[in-house]
């Protein structure tokens, strides 16, 4: 007795068959046309009918992808737009500032004063000159913790600094923009080498849309320049320019308390596989030395000079540690050891199959350890572009994804549409949004919080559900 194939054991399309059962070929290819675009006809002569989802509609019409990204571009426009006169008409006067003082003053004078005058940039006259222009006075001895604009930097950030401080400060300060800018927008690009050009330009009008990226510029802050170059080096491996991406790291020091969120998993990644990596643990190594020897040429003993003022620095600039929101002070150290080694965990598990998932993981946790400065996150930019480049492939592991996401998504939206609004109002009543400024400084203090559930949570699904359905599946086979 001949057995007759049945459809579960036979391919589409296999015709050696034909003969015994005909019948069930028919139903096989009814059930699963050999064609992709609509309006064709299968093998047994009827048109087939092809439902398109999501990029295989942008692939078969490009004049919906383009209607799409000139619909995303508007809005980024309008953000864009909106963000900027919120930060200069709405935030200074929340703020009770006639205007938002200029960052990089701290940063050009002192090292003015080490590359002109040898001074000390930690010492009590550099720090008076600094606090005169930013405050309009000196910070007198046993006064309130306010913000003492101090120059916090290792001495060889003057190295950095230096382009700026040959200029005039408001040239500098001008420079400082355009660079920024410039940079930024080049971030954008780095993080997502692979990424369509059309794609690339809504997600830079939305970067510089983002409220915190808005402020940075507003400061001039040195972060803004900083952020940009960690972007560098993790765009410099990925082209296999080991040593390249190991001086910039080196450079990218100059803001110890971002590159370590940067560098940590990278380096984790480098010892991971020493043979092959080892030019950019070196290169870094060896840059950091020359840099620290040029330093102690410049000023001897100015690391315990710089170290004083971090413990100082700790104790006034910015709120604390956004930990403190959730935890009791007691449990704030405990509860950075182990983000840190999570965050040593997640480099490890995910240093070859995703690294850039590791660094953002790593950038969004030590997010929540260090003080918190608003500005600082424009550090979260690459988690946000991850989570654009892998939406589709998270929202197939599941509705917990698409929820979690979709949360994201609210809070990061939220933000833009409370500038908006407070943008409008004040625009119709001028100077009644300056009251409301708590709403969305709200969503971006939460913002954080958000995006180190939503990779912890990946992060936990991936290893425990995901390997453990590979391995069922792997013993039923």
């Amino acid at each position: 007795m001949i057995e007759t194939p049945t459809s579960t054991l036979v391919r589409p399309g296999d015709r050696s068959w034909e003969g015994e059962d005909h019948a069930t070929y028919e139903e096989e290819s009814k059930r699963e046309p050999q064609c992709e675009m609509p309006g064709e006809t299968g093998e047994t002569g009827m048109p087939v009918e092809v439902h398109l989802v999501g990029e295989e509609i942008a692939a078969a019409h490009p004049a919906f992808t383009l209607r799409r990204h000139i619909a995303w571009l508007c809005c980024g426009l309008v953000c864009l737009i909106s963000a900027w006169y919120f930060a200069y008409a709405i935030a200074p006067a929340g703020f009770g500032l006639p205007a938002i003082p200029p960052d990089l003053y701290p940063a050009w004078y002192a090292s003015r004063q080490v590359l002109f005058h040898r001074s000390d940039p930690y010492g009590a006259e550099v720090t008076k000159q600094i606090q005169l222009k930013m405050l309009r006075q000196a910070v007198q001895k046993g006064s309130q913790p306010i913000n003492q604009h101090k120059f916090a930097y290792p001495l060889y950030s003057v190295l950095i600094f230096s382009p700026f401080a040959l200029l005039p400060f408001k040239v500098a300060q001008a420079v400082a923009f355009v660079s920024s800018v410039v940079l930024t927008i080049f971030s954008v690009f780095w993080w997502l080498p692979r990424a369509a050009t059309t794609s690339k330009t809504t997600l830079v009008v939305f970067t510089l849309a983002s409220y915190p990226v808005v402020l940075g510029l507003q400061l001039r802050q040195p972060t803004m320049l900083i952020a940009p170059l960690l972007a560098a080096v993790v765009f410099s491996l990925s082209r296999n320019k080991l040593v390249l991406a190991g001086c910039l790291a080196a450079i990218c020091t100059a803001k110890p308390q971002l590159a370590v969120a940067v560098l940590l998993p990278l380096l984790v990644w480098a010892f991971a596989d020493w043979r092959a990596r080892k030019a950019f643990v070196i290169s870094l190594a060896l840059f950091q030395c020359g840099l620290l020897a040029v330093s102690e040429l410049m000023l001897r003993g100015w690391f315990s000079l710089w170290l004083r003022t971090l413990h100082e620095y700790a104790q006034y600039a910015g709120a604390k540690p956004r930990l403190f929101l959730i935890l009791p002070p007691r449990l704030v150290w405990l509860g950075s050891a182990i983000l840190v080694g999570a965050v040593i965990w997640v480099s490890w598990r995910w240093r070859d199959s995703d690294l850039l998932f590791a660094v953002c993981f790593s950038i969004a946790v030590f997010q929540l350890i260090f003080l918190f400065h608003m500005y600082n996150e424009v550090m979260l930019l690459p988690a946000v572009l991850w989570f654009v480049s892998n939406a589709a492939e998270r929202q197939a592991r599941g509705q917990l994804f698409v929820l979690l996401q979709g949360c994201l998504w609210i809070v990061l939206g939220a933000g833009w549409i409370a500038t908006i609004g407070l943008s409008i109002r004040n625009l119709v009543y001028p100077g009644s949004a300056a009251r409301l400024l708590d709403f969305p400084m709200a969503f971006v203090g939460l913002f954080p919080f958000v995006v180190v559930l939503v990779l912890a949570t990946y992060a936990v699904w991936e290893l425990i559900v995901f390997r453990s359905r590979s391995s069922w599946g792997n013993r039923t086979v």
